[in-house]
């Protein structure tokens, strides 16, 4: 059946938000019934809650994303839905933090009730790679071609901490095997145009 609860439009068990010429927020199968459940009593916090975002840029002809809110509790999962150019890659870069400089972004971003919209770099590396990640769909233009695989999945352990430099490279190693990559010694010393499409996609 259809059933209206504020913005949300419940239609056989799946929640649809939609807000004007935004994306369209597809809740996977079984959040309704999980969040109707619920007491007051003991409502988790949301692990992500995303209010009233805007996304805009000096010479674009008005918002890339506008008054965009969303709510993650632990074991949901959110689908973002629209064509191309409706600011779903926008609305997921400006959670991370990754937008350029000249985006103007507002609303606010909350990960565990912590603000982390216009949070500084460093407050942000103590929060990427560890609460929140980004799996890019181009993994061609993610990679610095300039750079062999291995020295940049090193980069990321280092950068944020996961593990003392002398075990760097041990670990990338594990992880391009446990990926699946043949022969992961070789694909530690190649560059990203050297590898296939799939094989950049599991780097």
């Amino acid at each position: 059946g259809r059933q209206l609860h504020g913005k949300r439009t419940v239609v056989d068990g799946d929640t649809r938000y939609c807000a004007g010429v935004n994306p369209g927020l597809l809740q996977l199968p079984g959040r309704w019934i999980a969040r109707s459940c619920r007491s007051k009593k003991h409502n988790l916090m949301s692990l992500l809650k995303v209010q009233n975002l805007q996304v805009r840029y000096p010479r674009s002809d008005g918002a890339v994303v506008e008054n965009l809110s969303f709510s993650i509790q632990k074991g949901e999962c959110l689908g973002l839905v629209g064509e191309s150019g409706s600011g779903k890659t926008q609305t997921a870069m400006a959670i991370m933090g990754l937008l350029p400089t000249n985006a103007k972004i507002g609303g606010s971003v909350l990960i565990e009730q912590t603000e982390i919209l216009g949070a500084s770099t460093a407050t942000l590396n103590q929060i990427r790679a560890r609460r929140i990640a980004m799996v890019f769909q181009d993994p061609l233009s993610a990679l610095n071609p300039y750079i062999c695989i291995g020295s940049q999945l090193q980069r990321i352990l280092l950068e944020h901490k996961f593990c003392p430099p002398n075990e760097a490279v041990q670990r990338v190693l594990a992880m391009l095997t446990k990926v699946g990559l043949p022969d992961p010694d070789r694909q530690f010393r190649v560059f990203p145009h050297q590898l296939s499409g799939g094989m950049r996609q599991r780097v």
